[in-house]
């Protein structure tokens, strides 16, 4: 009985926030709110699809994106790392490095 008072006491709040969960969103873990679902961001009381440029994937909790490896954010889009001669991508994938005994010559754009 205990057990069974308590799931309804945890369920309770949630079921007061139903009426007042947006499109696209559910319920938080704490039944006091809402959050957005994978792939939607919050933008006041709605939630609104993310929107991904080419060569770019959703980031881990779906809230925004981030580009690919060999790309990097420019603005609303993402851009080919453009790796010179005798270098090589970045650990991130974002930039470029040179290769072991090089350095980057100052008329080297980055």
């Amino acid at each position: 009985m205990k057990a069974c008072l308590a799931v309804l006491l945890l369920m309770f709040p949630s079921l007061l926030f139903a009426g007042n969960i947006p499109k696209n969103a559910h319920p938080n873990i704490f039944g006091t709110g809402w959050g957005c679902d994978r792939g939607y961001f919050r933008s006041g009381q709605k939630c609104e699809k993310v929107i991904i440029p080419e060569n770019a994937h959703l980031i881990f909790y779906g809230s925004g994106w981030e580009c690919d490896k060999g790309y990097y954010r420019l603005g609303q889009k993402c851009e080919k790392v453009i790796v010179p001669e005798n270098a090589h991508l970045n650990f991130y994938g974002t930039g470029w490095e040179c290769d072991k005994g090089y350095y980057r010559s100052p008329s080297v754009p980055q």
